[in-house]
C-alpha cells in the first residue's frame, strides 16, 4: 500500500486564497493518497476590502488576475466576498481545539469555518456569532469556551509563525509538499503532479 504524502498547508481562515487552495487539494485529496495538514497562519488584520492587498497576489496563479470566485465556483464551494476581513485568531484557535479531538473533527471545522465565512454565515471575529458556527460543527461549547478564555492554543499559533519564518514564508496560502513550496493558489492539476512525484519519491 501506498504511503501518502502530506501537503501542509500554511493559511489564514479569512483568507480566499486559503480557501481556494484548500478546497483543491480536497478534490485532490479524494483520488490520489495525500494528506493535507493544516497550519495556521495569522497574516491578516482588520482591513477593509477596497485597499490593495499585497497577501491576494503574493503568489500568482492563472486565475489570480480574476480573484478566487471562479475557481470556488468549480469546486462548488460557496463565495461572497466580505466587507471586511476580521482578525481570524479565535477561529484559528477554534481549528486547534477540534484537532485535539482528531484529524476528521478538524477537517470538518475547518472546512466548515471556511464555508461559514466566505458565505457570510458567520464572523469569525465576534464571539457568538464564531460559536454558533461551531455549534453547528459539532464542538462542543463549554470546551471550547475554556480553550479561548485559557491561551491554550496561543503557542501553538507561535510556532506555525516560527515554522514560517523558517521555511521562507510571508505570505499565505503556502503548500509544502515533498521538498517543494507551492506558493499560492495552484491549479489542481498541478498540485496533483507535484503529489505524483513526491509519491515516486521526486
Amino acid at each position: 500500500m501506498t504511503r501518502p504524502v502530506v501537503a501542509w498547508l500554511y493559511g489564514d481562515l479569512v483568507c480566499p486564497w486559503s480557501y481556494l487552495a484548500l478546497g483543491r487539494l480536497r478534490r485532490i485529496e479524494a483520488r490520489l493518497p495525500v494528506v493535507v495538514g493544516w497550519r495556521p497562519l495569522r497574516r491578516r488584520r482588520d482591513e477593509t476590502v477596497g485597499v490593495p492587498d499585497p497577501l491576494a497576489t503574493a503568489g500568482r496563479s492563472a486565475d489570480a488576475e480574476e480573484g478566487p470566485g471562479r475557481g470556488l465556483a468549480a469546486l462548488e464551494l460557496p463565495y461572497e466576498r466580505p466587507t471586511r476581513v476580521p482578525d481570524s485568531s479565535a477561529a484559528l484557535r477554534a481549528v486547534e481545539f477540534a484537532a485535539d479531538l482528531g484529524a476528521q473533527v478538524r477537517d470538518r471545522v475547518l472546512d466548515g469555518l471556511f464555508r461559514a465565512h466566505f458565505s457570510g454565515e458567520a464572523r469569525l471575529d465576534d464571539r457568538s456569532s464564531l460559536l454558533a458556527a461551531c455549534d453547528a460543527l459539532g464542538l462542543d461549547r463549554e470546551g471550547l469556551v475554556a480553550a479561548l478564555e485559557d491561551g491554550r492554543y496561543d503557542a501553538e499559533l507561535s510556532v506555525a509563525e516560527a515554522e514560517a519564518d523558517r521555511y521562507g514564508i510571508d505570505a499565505v496560502p503556502v503548500i509544502l509538499l515533498g521538498r517543494r513550496k507551492v506558493i499560492g493558489a495552484a491549479p489542481v492539476e498541478l498540485l496533483a503532479t507535484l503529489v505524483r512525484r513526491a509519491l515516486a519519491g521526486d
